[in-house]
C-alpha cells in the first residue's frame, strides 16, 4: 500500500514540471554541434521539465508524423520534404505543432527553418515565452 502512495507523489511531482518544447530542424541521426548541444543540455535539464521535442524524422519518413523517444525525452518526428545538400527540410504540419505549442509553457527554437519559424507564429500569437 505505501509503494502505491509513493508511486502517486511521483506521478503528481512529473505533473508540476513545466512543459519545455525543443524546435529543432536537425536530424538527430547527424554528428554536428546542434546535437552535441541537445545531448549535453537535455540530460540537465530534463529532471526540471517535462521535455518534447519537435524533429525532423530520417529520410526514410516521407508522409506520416512518428512519435518516439531520443536521450529519455518524448520526440515527434516529422516528415522530410526535401534534401538541400546536406540539410533536410521537415514538412510542417501546422496542425500538430499548434497542438504541440499550444500546450508548452515554454518554446525553445534551436533552428528556425522550417519548424521552427511555424512554432515561433504559434508561440507569439498565443503570447508563449520563446527562448532562442
Amino acid at each position: 500500500m505505501k509503494k502505491l502512495k509513493l508511486d502517486n507523489k511521483k506521478e503528481k511531482k512529473s505533473k508540476n514540471l513545466k512543459k519545455l518544447l525543443i524546435v529543432t530542424d536537425c536530424v538527430f541521426e547527424r554528428s554536428d554541434g546542434i546535437v552535441r548541444f541537445l545531448s549535453e543540455v537535455i540530460p540537465r535539464i530534463k529532471n526540471k521539465f517535462d521535455i518534447h521535442i519537435l524533429a525532423p524524422s530520417r529520410g526514410e519518413n516521407k508522409h506520416e508524423i512518428k512519435e518516439g523517444e531520443w536521450n529519455g525525452v518524448h520526440v515527434k518526428y516529422f516528415p522530410i520534404k526535401k534534401k538541400v545538400e546536406d540539410f533536410e527540410i521537415a514538412l510542417p504540419r501546422l496542425r500538430e505543432i499548434k497542438e504541440e505549442v499550444c500546450g508548452a509553457d515554454v518554446v525553445w527554437l534551436q533552428t528556425l527553418v522550417p519548424l521552427g519559424i511555424c512554432a515561433a507564429h504559434y508561440a507569439k500569437y498565443y503570447k508563449i515565452p520563446i527562448c532562442y
